[in-house]
């Protein structure tokens, strides 16, 4: 075995261990954030804030659905942020745009999570 079957080899392990403990420290981070965000604003600034994530989030997995988007990740996530800043603007909402793209992230992995569950709760 020459060293680079055995670097291949190691790196295969520790991405297969490191992948799935660091995606749950980072949505238990995007989940703190959320709830910061939460604790300092008014029901109905955050409400309009929700909807603004929820409709954005929507509308990117629609368009990239459509093909009107590229297939990226980083295509929908533009698009998505975008949107939910024009909603905000319209209600006179400003929020830091590194905090919505949090929030976008946290509402693209709960869709997914409910997804999952109803694909495991569907399947026999």
């Amino acid at each position: 075995m020459d060293w680079n079957d055995l670097l291949q080899m190691v790196l295969k392990v520790v991405i297969t261990v490191a992948l799935p403990i660091g995606l749950t420290a980072l949505f238990k981070w995007l989940a703190i954030q959320k709830t910061k965000l939460e604790q300092g604003m008014e029901e109905e600034t955050l409400f309009i804030i929700k909807e603004a994530v929820r409709i954005a989030v929507l509308a990117a997995e629609q368009s990239g659905l459509a093909d009107l988007l590229g297939e990226t990740y980083k295509d929908k996530k533009a698009f998505a942020l975008a949107a939910a800043e024009r909603f905000l603007n319209q209600y006179g909402i400003t929020i830091d745009l590194d905090v919505l793209a949090d929030l976008i992230e946290a509402a693209v992995m709960e869709q997914f999570n409910k997804n999952k569950e109803m694909r495991t709760a569907i399947s026999p």
